[in-house]
């Protein structure tokens, strides 16, 4: 086998790619009382935009725990072309009209 036949390939797009997420961490309840999730329960929540050129975060917002993915994915902006990948935590469907109709695509992960 040679040696450029057993490297992994990196995949490529022509377009930008871009991944959208977000993470719950647990805080301690004494200390960090503003960031609700549940009543006994207390949380942020880290809101994560990475762009695949750079393996890199382009964009992070941190919120109380419960804070809606929805609400704060709105605050992001894409060049037309954009390629958005994200999970239905972020189903909004007007939002993805508008998006389309500026001529960036989605892709929704499992």
């Amino acid at each position: 086998m040679s040696d450029s036949s057993s490297r992994k390939r990196k995949l490529q797009f022509k377009n930008k790619l871009m991944d959208l997420d977000s993470t719950i961490n647990d805080l301690s309840v004494t200390l960090f009382d503003w960031a609700k999730l549940r009543r006994a329960k207390e949380a942020i929540k880290l809101h994560l935009l990475l762009d695949h050129d750079g393996y890199l975060p382009s964009y992070a917002v941190i919120t109380e725990g419960k804070a809606s993915d929805v609400n704060v994915v709105v605050q992001f902006h894409f060049a037309p072309g954009t390629i958005v990948v994200d999970d239905r935590a972020y189903n909004d469907y007007a939002l993805f009209a508008q998006w389309t109709a500026q001529g960036i695509y989605l892709l929704k992960k499992s």
